[in-house]
């Protein structure tokens, strides 16, 4: 039987702790088997989740803690509350909110000025990282320059309206920008552009003026109801192949990717496409209108990590995939996907690393998913009742 929150968030005796790891265990063992994980495992990780943590991933090229000592006004602060004792904690986010779509923000728009131009990144910018890109793609030589959207600026009209401006790129700009923000320059090795890249105060500049390409990426958490009300939520371990946060768990994300020809006139429906698209390509599931129930934009933020990097988060409910009458069960369509084969991998977890193996991204798309139920449960969106 699932230990509850209130069993392994208060202090635990030795025997006690054996127990708690020994069922934790074999509920892990069973989820990994279909990729869902029940929400009371969910909260718990999400509770005991270290966001400003140092030690996930490599650091040549991104230094996942860096972001700590910088974006001090940039940053989200929450806190979280734990069981019925009410046990509380503050957290630092790494992402700066930018557009909350939840309760009366939900029919925000945001409008987008111009058809697509071509991104050109000036001489200066391209000599100094090319050195960059060669080591990116030494290290990741499975990547290529395909095709993605930049967010060029961004503008609040009013409450409800914003614009944008938006360019194509290549991921292979992407690369020399944010995907190697921590990396020594070329001809300033003593520099990175994570701290040339930083205001006076050391926080975001505006896009307007960001040296980083800024591509749009979108992530959404995945969920079904069981037929006892229980919600059970995706989650896979990305590979150590993949461009950021691998070897932690992470769930349906990519970048926005330009088709030629494509009328891009509001941003937020353009968001929703693609990560639609990505649920397809990573889930296996083309028909993906009968199998999804419905899909919900969350929010719009910064990714700090990745030196300010647009971020759109949504939430995806689908119908539960062992009762839906299908050819191919969803974990079997999962493992045959081009994407999901390509980007997770199966992984035995010790009980030490399931506090700290939610990717910044997954985690934080997780705060705002639980921010969406409260709010249509009509309570205050703050503090986050895990």
């Amino acid at each position: 039987m699932a230990l509850n929150l209130v069993e392994i968030s208060l202090p635990l005796s030795n025997i006690e702790i054996g127990k708690a790891k020994s069922s934790i265990a074999k509920i892990i063992a069973h989820a990994k088997s279909n990729g869902f994980y029940e929400e009371w495992l969910v909260k718990w990780m999400l509770f005991t989740n270290d966001f400003t943590s140092a030690t996930r991933g490599e650091k040549k090229f991104i230094d996942y803690g860096n972001w700590v000592d910088y974006y001090l006004n940039d940053s989200r602060y929450i806190e979280f509350t734990q069981g019925v004792e009410d046990t509380r904690k503050k957290v630092r986010l790494p992402y700066q909110e930018l557009i909350n779509f939840l309760g009366d923000n939900r029919h925000t728009r945001i409008y987008v000025d111009n058809s697509p131009q071509n991104y050109i990144m000036n001489r200066e910018l391209s000599n100094l990282t090319q050195r960059n890109l060669e080591a990116y793609c030494q290290a990741k030589p499975h990547t290529t320059p395909g095709p993605i959207v930049r967010l060029a600026s961004l503008q609040k009209i009013d409450n409800d309206h914003y614009r944008c401006r938006l360019e194509r790129a290549n991921y292979f700009d992407q690369v020399r920008t944010n995907l190697t923000l921590d990396y020594p320059l070329q001809t300033y090795p003593e520099t990175t552009l994570r701290t040339r890249d930083l205001d006076s105060d050391n926080n975001l500049k505006p896009f307007e003026e960001s040296a980083l390409v800024n591509s749009i990426g979108v992530s959404a958490v995945v969920y079904y109801e069981s037929s006892d009300g229980q919600k059970h939520f995706f989650m896979k371990v990305r590979r150590e192949t993949q461009g950021v946060f691998e070897k932690a768990f992470g769930t349906v994300s990519g970048a926005a990717e330009w088709i030629h020809g494509a009328d891009i006139p509001e941003l937020r429906y353009f968001a929703t496409r693609e990560v639609l698209r990505e649920f397809r390509r990573e889930t296996g599931f083309e028909d993906d209108n009968e199998f999804i129930e419905f899909i919900a934009p969350l929010a719009l933020t910064r990714e700090l990590i990745r030196g300010g990097k647009p971020q759109f988060f949504f939430l995806i409910k689908i119908k539960d995939p062992f009762a839906v009458d299908t050819t191919v069960p969803f974990s079997e369509r999962f493992g045959k996907s081009e994407e999901g084969a390509q980007e997770f991998k199966e992984k035995k977890l010790s009980f030490s690393k399931i506090t700290s193996s939610l990717s910044p991204e997954l985690a934080t798309n997780l705060v705002y998913t639980f921010e969406y139920f409260q709010s249509i449960a009509r309570i205050p969106q703050e503090p986050v009742n895990l």
